[in-house]
């Protein structure tokens, strides 16, 4: 059964967001026999084992978003912990970057992978010209995704044509949003990178096949579901050097610091060039992404939530 929190508007939202899972979420859930809470947060007080997924970094590294919000959102992460029946990451490297963060043995955090729908691929169209010559990187207008990077990376590219594709939107950040696409124009870039605003997931499939690869230099993740994304598509990946994305791609992506213009440019004009290597990587890649099912995070995450109620 799915407890829905109330979607209020406006700058209280995150007050009263607390304070229904507080106050009211614990009368609400006890006649159940566990509580999964799927976003960080988790009642100080519940009558019933609590089952906690943490997956949001801005929470825990807050380098880049360094806010009120984000200092009392940690605080009460730390205080929904305490009694928890069992605490769950996306990724092992996000348990041992989050868990001492928070008090909790990285070792004794339980990883459940998040899949990916590959029949949501067999549906997935966008309107892309078939001699559209593109990177692609579909990601929210956020300081964390690095998305700036690559206004220095198309002016290293061996091929001048090559242009940079984001989808997402900046309602999280929308200062951000507009700083962004404020320094594309300034600095010339108007016609090498597009900005495509929230794009429907059926239409993203399709900007992946049509993609020369997936950039995507992000400084900050627990997942990447992207990256998956890519490789189900068979759409080459380069991205930043993150124990996350190395966790989930392997040798199959070619990775580059993310503070590395150069480097990047470098992947992606060898991706271009050695079509051989590029076409094993993304064979592998596909195989790779074929595994990484609903299905098995599913069963995954009952298997968590049934040792919790055992010991409970």
């Amino acid at each position: 059964v799915e407890a829905r929190i109330p979607n209020w508007p406006g700058p209280a939202r995150t007050l009263l967001r607390v304070a229904y899972e507080e106050a009211w979420l614990p009368l609400r859930c006890g006649r159940f026999d566990a509580l999964y809470c799927v976003a960080d947060l988790a009642p100080v007080k519940c009558p019933i084992p609590k089952i906690v997924a943490l997956r949001n970094f801005n929470i825990y590294d807050r380098r880049f978003y360094d806010t009120a919000r984000t200092r009392a959102l940690f605080r009460l992460v730390r205080w929904g912990l305490r009694d928890a029946a069992a605490v769950v990451t996306p990724s092992r490297a996000a348990a041992h970057a989050i868990g001492p963060l928070v008090g909790v043995d990285p070792d004794a955090i339980e990883v459940v992978h998040h899949g990916i729908a590959a029949e949501a691929f067999d549906a997935g169209r966008a309107d892309v010209p078939t001699d559209a010559n593109y990177l692609f990187l579909p990601a929210n207008l956020e300081r964390h995704k690095n998305i700036e990077l690559l206004f220095d990376v198309v002016g290293r590219l061996d091929d001048p044509t090559l242009e940079v594709w984001s989808a997402g939107g900046d309602r999280l950040d929308p200062a951000w949003g507009e700083h962004l696409r404020r320094t594309a124009r300034e600095r010339g870039l108007g016609a090498r990178v597009r900005f495509l605003g929230p794009v429907p997931y059926e239409r993203v499939l399709g900007y992946y096949r049509g993609a020369r690869a997936l950039v995507f230099p992000s400084q900050l993740e627990t997942f990447g579901h992207p990256i998956l994304e890519s490789m189900l598509a068979g759409t080459p990946v380069i991205a930043s050097d993150l124990p996350s994305f190395r966790e989930l791609a392997g040798d199959v992506a070619l990775y580059a610091p993310a503070d590395d213009a150069a480097a990047f440019a470098a992947r992606v004009n060898e991706t271009v060039r050695d079509r051989a290597a590029t076409a094993a990587r993304v064979a592998r890649g596909r195989a790779i992404a074929a595994g990484f099912t609903w299905q098995a995070s599913t069963d995954r995450l009952c298997r968590v939530i049934h040792r919790a109620l055992r010991a409970a």
